[in-house]
């Protein structure tokens, strides 16, 4: 389900407004994924997938971004 905007193991296309997910560190993750869940109106996509994940996908899905290669930095992002 990520990979769709956060592109293939969390590596986002670098033209992208989209963020990288790729060695994000685990609990960095699972705070974003809280703060989304609790997030208030609804209205943005990040809010409504979280609030219909369990604690123990996102704590997975955070150990499998963070194991991920971080991309490189590109010399036009500051």
């Amino acid at each position: 389900m990520c990979a769709q905007c956060h592109g293939t193991n969390g590596v986002s296309d670098p033209s992208s407004l989209i963020s990288s997910l790729a060695g994000m560190p685990r609990q960095e993750f699972i705070q974003k994924m809280q703060d989304f869940k609790l997030a208030s109106p609804t209205s943005s996509v990040m809010a409504r997938l979280a609030k219909g994940l369990f604690e123990e996908q996102i704590n997975s899905a955070a150990i499998f971004f963070e194991n991920q290669t971080k991309p490189p930095v590109s010399k036009n992002q500051n």
